[in-house]
């Protein structure tokens, strides 16, 4: 029995019943209820193998897990362990901590991302976006399905819309990605994608504001980044936020062992210094200018701008079917968007 799915739109599509709005911020523990304070803090279920968000007392007891708020906060942690160069992709291996048991809830992914003319730094974040895009593969390929056997068995139904809405939750993922990088991809929904510009644009009354240029792989993997969140709400009702923690000392070797790998790639952003007027400036990846935007006021036509997550336009080399996920099917264009939940 498929999912209930609401009823037809004006348009002709349907959306699943249990979708919600997708958020694009920061986990903050204070804003996670709706009866005053409520303290949460990471708990590990041995029955579910999972790490879940919850608050002391008969709260997020298993198998709901469900907090005094009535939501579910489903915790993981993306840790990088290798980054290598080869065939021009530069890829990131990296465990998904979902649990304890390697292969069930402790998964590894690789990000591939297009060696291009950013930095040695940017092309490493290039290929860490790509495994935060891979979060819709670890949920889809393991903990859904587990959670679904789960709460199937503990509730000894198979009711297709009941489990639906059972599985709704807020997934907080705890990765060390560039803290601006982290804060710069939380923004991108609200901006347009310039084509002439080539550069991710804040827009006003018809003038472009602020201007971020973009590598066309960064442009890229933002773009997937940005549809993985909204179809994990879509699709499942799964809402993410996002914890920055320091990298570990695996992930901080990893990037180390890069750098004086045999193939490295350029200090400077070659491709992209001319568009902030500063040539030959080194990638500060904890403070760079790029995540700053430069401020402009340049008149702008609406035929030059594109949603963040399109794929318009995107040169015809293959880079696209080389994301980290397929995103083919993630385009609704004829959805309502649900209201907020």
């Amino acid at each position: 029995m498929a999912p209930k799915r609401n009823e037809q739109s004006a348009q002709g599509a349907l959306q699943p019943a249990h979708s919600v709005k997708p958020v694009f911020e920061r986990f903050r523990p204070e804003e996670a209820t709706f009866f005053g304070n409520m303290i949460l803090r990471s708990s590990y279920c041995e029955k579910c193998d999972l790490t879940f968000m919850s608050n002391p007392g008969e709260y997020g007891s298993h198998p709901s897990h469900a907090c005094s708020d009535g939501q579910r906060y489903l915790v993981v942690r993306i840790e990088p362990y290798r980054f290598f160069q080869h065939g021009g992709l530069v890829n990131c291996w990296a465990t998904y901590y979902f649990g304890k048991t390697k292969y069930k809830t402790e998964l590894n992914y690789t990000g591939p991302a297009d060696l291009d003319s950013g930095s040695e730094h940017w092309n490493l974040d290039n290929a860490e976006i790509a495994t935060l895009c891979l979060l819709v593969k670890a949920m889809e390929e393991n903990i859904i399905p587990l959670r679904r056997k789960i709460l199937s068995d503990a509730m000894q139904t198979n009711n297709a819309e009941f489990l639906a809405a059972a599985l709704k939750c807020q997934l907080i993922v705890y990765t060390s990605i560039n803290r601006d990088l982290l804060d710069f991809l939380l923004l991108a929904p609200e901006l347009r994608y310039s084509k002439s510009r080539e550069a991710f644009v804040k827009t006003s009354m018809g003038f472009v504001t602020k201007k971020y240029p973009v590598t066309q792989e960064r442009r890229l993997q933002i773009a997937a980044f940005i549809k993985s969140v909204k179809y994990l709400a879509y699709e499942h009702g799964i809402q993410i936020r996002w914890v920055s923690v320091e990298p570990s000392t695996k992930t901080k070797a990893a990037r180390a062992a890069f750098a004086e790998g045999p193939q490295p790639v350029p200090k400077t952003l070659s491709g992209l210094v001319n568009a902030y007027g500063n040539p030959g400036s080194s990638y500060d990846p904890h403070g760079d200018e790029l995540f700053l935007g430069v401020d402009t006021a340049e008149r702008t036509v609406d035929e030059d701008l594109l949603e963040g997550d399109s794929f318009e336009d995107v040169d015809d080399d293959g880079r696209a079917e080389r994301l980290s996920v397929d995103l083919t099917f993630y385009h609704y264009p004829n959805w309502v968007r649900p209201s907020d939940p």
